[in-house]
C-alpha cells in the first residue's frame, strides 16, 4: 500500500509531497525536480557518486521508489536502464496513474514492480552498473523471514549481481542517513563483507553531513585503486574502512530471521523484553497456583507447563517453516500448509486424550 501526502512547505517555490508505506514515511518526491530533468541532480552529491557510471549504457536500479536516482546517473535514460519497485503500488501510481509527479520517468526507461532480486535473476547480463537504493529489509513476502529471507543483500544475490556485470561493470550500494540509524551503518558494513566473499574488490564512500554509505564494487583486478582516483567528491566526502568492530558477518540466504540482525537496537530490546514479560507473567501464575493449592500434593503448575509447552511448539514450527521453505515452491503456501498441519495433529492429539481419559 501506498499514500501520497502533500507536504505544508514548499523548496524553491515548488509543491512537494511524501511517500508513506504503511503509514512510515519512506521518501519525498519533488514533481518540479523531476520534470527539470537530469540536469537538476547533476549537482548533487548522488549524482557525482554515480558518475562512476559515466560511459555506461545498461543500468539497472533496484529500490528506484519514485525515481528520483534515475535523475542522477550520468546515461541516457531509455529502454536500457531497468528501474525495480517492489511495491506495485507505488509503480502503478507513478508509472500509470500520475506520471507527471516525476515527470514521467517510468515511461522513458523499463520500469519493473517486481522484487529486485528475483529481476536481476531472469535478466541477462552485461550491467554496466547495478545501483541498489533500499537499504532497508522489506521482506516480500508474510512469514518471509521465518520461510526463506530471499534477500538483495546477502552473499548469494551479490554473486548473482557480479555474475550479471559486464566488463568493467560497478556495483554501488547506498545507505542513506546512518548518522540517524546506525542499523543502516550495521547493514553496509554488512554488504561489505558479502561483497569481498564474492571475490569484488570494494570501497565505502561516506558523503554529506547526515553520513550517507555508498558500498562499491567492481570485478577487474586493480579497479578498486582506479576507482578511488577518478571519483570527484564534494567537500567532507571521503573513503573509509570498518573499525575492528565493524567487521560484521556476511548475510546469508539460509540465515534464518536475519531481520534480528538489522533491527535497531530499541527494537530488539523491546522485543526481548516484551518476551520477559510473558515468561515473568507464566511463572507468577504458577506461583499463584502453588499458593491456592490446598494438599501437599497438590502442586499445580498448569500454567508454567502450557506456556513452556506452546514455547516449544512455537520452535519446532519455525524451525520446520524453515526447513520445509521450499518444499511446495513457494514459501506462502508451504508457511501456510505447514500451520494447518500442525493445527490438524494437534487437534488429533487432543482428540484421542479425551478418548484414552475415557
Amino acid at each position: 500500500q501506498v499514500r501520497l501526502v502533500r507536504l505544508g512547505d514548499r523548496r524553491g517555490g515548488r509543491r512537494q509531497f511524501r511517500v508513506l508505506y504503511n503509514f512510515a514515511n519512506q521518501y519525498r518526491v519533488d514533481p518540479g525536480a523531476a520534470a527539470q530533468g537530469q540536469e537538476a541532480a547533476a549537482s548533487s552529491r548522488r549524482a557525482r557518486i554515480y558518475g562512476a557510471l559515466a560511459g555506461g549504457d545498461r543500468v539497472l536500479l533496484i529500490g528506484a521508489g519514485a525515481g528520483r536516482g534515475l535523475l542522477s546517473l550520468p546515461v541516457t535514460l531509455d529502454a536500457d536502464v531497468h528501474a525495480v519497485e517492489r511495491n506495485p503500488a507505488a509503480m502503478r501510481l507513478f508509472r500509470d496513474v500520475a506520471p507527471e509527479l516525476n515527470g514521467g520517468l517510468y515511461h522513458r526507461v523499463t520500469a519493473h514492480a517486481a522484487d529486485g532480486r528475483t529481476v536481476v535473476e531472469r535478466l541477462p547480463g552485461g550491467w554496466d552498473g547495478v545501483v541498489i537504493e533500499s537499504s532497508l529489509y522489506h521482506p516480500a513476502h508474510l512469514l518471509l523471514p521465518a520461510a526463506a529471507p530471499y534477500f538483495h543483500q546477502t552473499y548469494e544475490a551479490y554473486a548473482v549481481m557480479r555474475d550479471r556485470l559486464a566488463p568493467g561493470g560497478l556495483i554501488i550500494q547506498e545507505y542513506n542517513r546512518t548518522s540517524t540509524a546506525p542499523n543502516r551503518r550495521d547493514m553496509a558494513w554488512r554488504a561489505r563483507s558479502a561483497l569481498l566473499q564474492a571475490g569484488l574488490e570494494v570501497r565505502v564512500l561516506t558523503s554529506g553531513p547526515m553520513m550517507n554509505l555508498y558500498v562499491v564494487a567492481c570485478a577487474d583486478r586493480g579497479c578498486g585503486d582506479a576507482l578511488t582516483e577518478r571519483l570527484e567528491f564534494e567537500e567532507g566526502d571521503r573513503w573509509i574502512r570498518p573499525k575492528p568492530e565493524q567487521e560484521l558477518d556476511a548475510l546469508v540466504d539460509d540465515r534464518p530471521f536475519m531481520t534480528w540482525l538489522i533491527l535497531k537496537p530499541e527494537q530488539r530490546v523491546f522485543l526481548i523484553s516484551l518476551a520477559g514479560i510473558f515468561l515473568l507473567g507464566a511463572l507468577g501464575l504458577s506461583l499463584r497456583e502453588r499458593r491456592l493449592a490446598t494438599g501437599p500434593d497438590a502442586w499445580r503448575a498448569a500454567p508454567l507447563f502450557v506456556a513452556l509447552i506452546g514455547a516449544g511448539h512455537m520452535a519446532l514450527q519455525l524451525h520446520a517453516f524453515h526447513l520445509a521453505r521450499t518444499l511446495l515452491d513457494d514459501s506462502v503456501r508451504t508457511v501456510l500448509v505447514c500451520i494447518v498441519a500442525f493445527l490438524a495433529w494437534g487437534a488429533l492429539g487432543s482428540l484421542a486424550t479425551e478418548h484414552w481419559r475415557g
